[in-house]
């Protein structure tokens, strides 16, 4: 009995020169492997994750009659907050439990914002126990901020200080 073939005759394969195919399949790879390299190099950046940084300074005030410098938080971004709370620390030492002298939450959505100053109200944003003011600021003592946007979180901390300190 002959011998048949399991897989028909290809007649365009006999055509080819031998290692052709082979040198076709590398370059589709190679341009392929380009390709991915590019795109990752020209949008690397869609896939860090967004980290938030505060910068408080301290500006004159105002009032003539200001016991503290007026104090200024500027973010390195424009961000959506959800939270921003004032904590005085104890020494040296950070108490999370401890009183916030100013607590804001967004009640809904908050604008985005670059900087604001202690006591600010923030468009969109409200205090945290309601109908309350932040209270006043005392020179010498170190405070610490702690700014949300969703799931981005920062902290920093600032020691207030007396006109002529």
């Amino acid at each position: 009995m002959p011998r048949r073939e399991l897989t028909p005759p290809l007649p365009w394969v006999d055509n080819l020169a031998p290692g052709l195919m082979q040198k076709r399949e590398i370059m589709w790879v190679v341009a392929l492997v380009a390709l991915i390299g590019i795109y990752f190099m020209l949008f690397h950046h869609r896939f860090d994750r967004v980290q938030m940084t505060i910068r408080p300074s301290l500006r004159p005030s105002r009032k003539a009659d200001a016991d503290v410098y007026q104090v200024l938080f500027a973010l390195n971004e424009d961000f959506r907050l959800t939270s921003v709370e004032v904590i005085p620390m104890e020494g040296e030492k950070f108490n999370p439990q401890a009183q916030a002298v100013w607590h804001l939450i967004s009640d809904s959505n908050s604008v985005p914002i670059r900087a604001f100053r202690y006591g600010q109200n923030i468009q969109g944003m409200k205090s945290a126990i309601k109908d309350t003011r932040p209270d006043a600021l005392e020179p010498g003592q170190v405070y610490r901020i702690a700014v949300a946007a969703g799931s981005v979180k920062a902290t920093a901390d600032f020691r207030a200080k007396a006109p002529g300190q």
